[in-house]
């Protein structure tokens, strides 16, 4: 009888697909089929599979004019990451020629009914190794039984033992895991084929090269086996063992899921809470300031303190606890004034800051009242002939307050009148260069008073205190009129002015404090 041989198969398929073909075999009997086997490489099972196949005779041409048959199989369970024998295809006295196959796979069906079709555009060509069934079983006996091929190199990927094609990136086995550079360096076949002779070698079997001639040369060609023999190797592995893993698979991951949910639900109510006590801080944080507002600092604090997130209410504590503290000072400065003990009463109103909306304008007007008060003390002093204690009157209110511009005029004429009675000359000092640039600002500040001034400059500055620190009401633009009401000194470096003043645009009126650097002279 004539041997059967036949040449390596031929596959087209994608590295990156989960579903490959490993094998694809001409088997002859009574009539010729085809034997094709098929890794899965997905976390599905697979239940339905179609091929796309061309026929080539002993030479390699095309039958057929190259046209592709379609076979399909179905209703079979191919398990995740095993390697499944489809039934063997029969085919007819057309394909009585064929020597050779070229093979692809076109769509795959997986249990869950999702189907998956095959792009051939992205597929590359691999030929299988031919490898004899003798050869295969020492491999298997040898090296072991997962063994199902050589590794091999290719410029479009690389084939892992097991049968799985990778991507020519892939540093580990999709499959089985295997490292790349471990295959690749030790189980191509002429590794394999070294490792066979090596064993060879220490075999004193009377058959040795024989065997040696078999097992380590390179095969171009095979021999079809029977279907009897095919049938014998081609057994599926029953799924009763994957069902029970997936059942204890299935189980965890229901548990899994159910403590994912518990935790899911937790996670809600903490955010949930979260979100209320945000609410409720965003709630206490509006009323604390409404609180303020109103002049209601202790409550405010209150408010501020309840609040948890405390990074949200720390500068507003800070905040509430300075009110509170000026809020304080004017109620002392307040009790000063009735006992009598003026000084301490402008000490106190002095104290008062000018974040304190509900006291701070009042506190000015009262040292205003108090200023009065030692002014008049020191004139009635000096009428009295005693201009020393007038002198003493005004230097204990200019400790306190040392801006008043009144006073300091008047202190300064008083020391004048001393010199030119006196008729000493002394000698000028830089003390003395300091009273005379203060003496001027002093005579500026009382020149200005119940005057009227124009802004010098555009977008001049008018703020709510005497302090360029202090917070900006609005910008003036030049030309703009003010009245002047009073004034304060600022060491030797410039007068501050409370003002009032039109926006000749809107009407709106203002009233605050501005620098003389910004202003010249007008018309009284």
């Amino acid at each position: 009888m004539e041997i059967f041989q036949t040449l390596p198969t031929v596959v087209r398929q994608n590295p990156e697909e989960n579903f490959q073909i490993v094998r694809a075999d001409l088997v002859l009997g009574d009539k010729l089929s085809l034997a094709v086997d098929i890794l899965n490489m997905s976390e599905e099972i697979g239940t339905g599979i179609n091929f796309a196949v061309k026929f080539k005779d002993q030479f390699d041409n095309p039958l057929f004019n190259g046209l592709e048959w379609s076979f399909s199989a179905s209703g079979f369970e191919a398990l995740p990451h095993k390697i499944y024998y489809i039934k063997t295809f029969t085919l007819d006295s057309r394909f009585t020629e064929a020597r050779a196959v070229e093979i692809r796979i076109e769509k795959v069906q997986l249990k869950n009914s999702k189907i998956y079709k095959y792009d051939k555009d992205y597929e590359y060509e691999f030929i299988l190794p031919v490898i004899t069934s003798q050869k295969m079983e020492k491999i298997k006996s040898t090296l072991g039984p997962e063994i199902n091929t050589y590794g091999e190199n290719t410029i479009y990927g690389w084939r892992c033992v097991c049968g799985a094609l990778n991507g020519k990136d892939e540093e580990e086995c999709k499959n089985c895991k295997r490292n790349k550079n471990f295959v690749l360096n030790n189980l191509t076949e002429p590794l394999i084929n070294l490792k066979m002779l090596n064993l060879l070698t220490l075999n004193e079997n009377e058959d040795k090269e024989k065997l040696k001639s078999s097992l380590t040369q390179t095969t171009l060609s095979k021999v079809v086996p029977s279907p009897e023999e095919i049938e014998e190797k081609r057994i599926n592995e029953p799924n009763q063992n994957y069902r029970r893993e997936k059942s204890l698979t299935l189980f965890f991951s229901k548990l899994i899921k159910f403590l994912w949910i518990i935790i899911l639900i937790l996670s809600l109510s903490f955010a949930g809470l979260k979100l209320v006590f945000r609410f409720n801080d965003k709630e206490l944080l509006t009323s604390g300031i409404n609180s303020i507002e109103e002049g209601s600092y202790d409550k405010a604090l209150k408010e501020f303190m309840s609040i948890r997130n405390k990074n949200l209410s720390k500068e507003k504590i800070d905040q509430a606890r300075a009110l509170i503290k000026s809020d304080r000072a004017n109620k002392e400065g307040d009790n000063f004034i009735i006992s009598g003990d003026y000084l301490n009463a402008a000490k106190s109103f002095r104290k008062v800051i000018e974040e304190d909306g509900k006291n701070y304008k009042s506190a000015q007007d009262k040292i205003l009242g108090l200023e009065k008060i030692f002014l008049d003390r020191a004139k009635r002093e000096v009428q009295e002939n005693n201009p020393e204690k007038a002198k003493n009157t005004l230097s204990s209110f200019l400790q306190v307050i040392p801006e008043s511009a009144k006073a300091t005029a008047l202190l300064e004429e008083l020391k004048g009148q001393k010199t030119e009675n006196s008729g000493k000359i002394d000698e000028k000092t830089e003390s003395e260069e300091e009273d005379k640039t203060r003496a001027d600002l002093v005579s500026q500040g009382q020149a200005l008073l119940n005057s009227y001034q124009k802004v010098l400059w555009d977008n001049a500055n008018l703020r709510k205190g005497p302090s360029i620190n202090s917070e900006i009401i609005t910008s003036l633009s030049k030309g703009t009129d003010l009245y002047i009401k009073d004034t304060k000194i600022e060491g030797n470096k410039r007068i501050w002015c409370l003002v009032e003043t039109k926006n000749e645009k809107t009407g709106e009126s203002f009233e605050g404090w501005i620098s003389n650097k910004v202003m010249e002279a007008a018309e009284k």
